[in-house]
């Protein structure tokens, strides 16, 4: 051993191993024990990153861009690398120099470290640019859902009922609709609300174009149901003597009827006020309220102005009115044998225009023959006249009208024999009034003709 260490090559190789063995487990250690100041530089690649363009949105819009995503890659020092946040950063296109067409242009990564170095594949994009025009459209509300209670929504109110819609050039003569969305479900009174717009392609497809306004105010009235009829007036009671109403106008002939719907469906037009004409001997102006009839809640307006003219009266005799017979059974057969020619006259009364054109086929002669047993009875005739026209006769007007069984004599001596018939109607004295027959004709003077249409279709008497 003396002589190896006295041998200076022998220590120069033992010195040289030492080295060598030295540099190895240094070097060991230091790749087995962390960087603390990061100064490791390594590689980290981001993928799918999304291309931003930068441009002018008033101005311009881009149609295409191709690729929309890229891969960046990114080299530096750990530390650096780990500053990195993938939300902030980004790759941008710079569009602020360019117009309508399609450019080829750099791409730039954006919210990176400044000491990192960045790659961007591929580093280009291919961009179509289209220049922006403004297009104005109408507003729809669409609207949903039912108001509480059988209340009904009225017409929607839009302010604006217009906006501007800012679109690509290419897309202005495609068909678009703005819409808005509105709930009524439950309301109980009218409803004020401000509504979001949407713009929607003919498929219904939503589509990203700026709206302005985007937000527009909207009204619905909630009411109770309603319906337009015919306003109907009746009149009551009869001009002094020698006088007759000539003419009824009323300036409101239409209403706005309010109530509960299944009452509107059947209704075909509104009773309004009676109109008293009891004892007039001049024209008149009425102003009556108008009757709130069941489960009607409104009526618009809620008043009649009416005007009954009066003038002096007219008579005529109408001769040959042919007698007719109701209430008759088919077991019986019934004529008139008093007067003979089945026929009567009558005195009538009223304004000259009307009774000028009065004719035997305007008036209705009736007589009521229900519950009268076989026989002769003297009954009571009810006259139906036109409207405003009436009997001036004082007296009531009989005839006498035979009743025979079509069954045989067998029959009409049982009749014979039960002289008292059904209700004690039997004997002449007792004759029926032919108004509180079930099957009667009203005897008012004033009554309608069913043979022939009012002067005035909307009053009645």
């Amino acid at each position: 051993m003396d002589k190896w260490l006295g041998n200076k090559n022998i220590v120069r190789v033992i010195a040289l191993l030492v080295s060598v063995m030295l540099w190895f487990v240094v070097n060991s250690e230091n790749r087995g024990t962390p960087d603390t100041g990061g100064s490791i530089v390594r590689s980290q690649e981001l993928s799918n990153v999304a291309v931003k363009a930068k441009y002018d949105q008033n101005l311009y819009s881009v149609s295409s861009m191709s690729p929309t995503t890229v891969k960046v890659l990114m080299r530096g020092k750990d530390s650096n690398l780990r500053k990195v946040d993938p939300a902030k950063t980004y790759v941008m296109v710079d569009l602020t120099n360019v117009g309508e067409g399609t450019h080829s242009l750099p791409l730039k990564a954006t919210g990176f470290p400044d000491n990192l170095e960045v790659t961007i594949q591929p580093s280009q994009v291919t961009v179509v640019v289209e220049a922006m025009e403004k297009k104005e459209l109408p507003v729809e509300i669409v609207t949903s859902g039912k108001p509480a209670g059988g209340l009904k929504p009225g017409e929607v109110i839009i302010k604006p009922n217009k906006v501007h819609v800012t679109l690509p050039a290419s897309q202005v003569s495609e068909q678009l609709t703005v819409k808005g969305q509105l709930s009524l479900e439950g309301a109980k009174g009218p409803i004020k609300k401000q509504v979001k717009l949407h713009v929607y392609n003919s498929a219904g497809v939503e589509m990203p174009f700026e709206v302005i306004p985007s937000v527009v105010d909207v009204e619905v009235p909630i009411t109770t149901p309603f319906k337009l009829l015919p306003l109907q007036l009746k009149v009551v009671g009869e001009p002094a003597n020698g006088y007759a109403i000539a003419a009824v106008k009323q300036k409101v002939d239409k209403v706005s009827v309010f109530g509960e719907q299944a009452i509107l469906d059947h209704m075909e037009f509104y009773q309004g006020p009676e109109i008293d004409v009891k004892g007039l001997m001049e024209t008149k102006e009425f102003t009556l309220d108008i009757p709130l009839g069941d489960k009607i809640t409104l009526v618009d307006p809620n008043k009649a102005n009416v005007t009954v003219e009066i003038v002096p009266s007219v008579t005529k005799t109408i001769d040959d009115i042919p007698i007719t017979i109701i209430g008759q059974s088919d077991a019986f057969t019934s004529k008139v044998v008093t007067p003979e020619s089945g026929k009567i006259s009558i005195v009538a009364e009223g304004a000259a225009q009307f009774i000028d054109k009065l004719k035997a086929t305007d008036i209705q002669a009736i007589v009521n023959v229900s519950n009268l047993a076989s026989g002769k009875h003297e009954l009571v005739v009810a006259f139906n006249l036109p409207t405003y026209i009436k009997n001036s006769q004082p007296q009531e007007v009989k005839v006498t009208v035979e009743i025979t069984s079509k069954q045989g004599t067998a029959l009409e001596n049982k009749g014979d024999k039960d002289t008292a018939p059904v209700n004690g109607q039997g004997d002449s004295t007792n004759s029926p009034n032919p108004t509180t027959s079930p099957n009667a004709i009203p005897t008012d003077p004033g009554a309608r003709a069913s043979s022939k249409p009012s002067p005035s279709a909307k009053i009645t008497r």
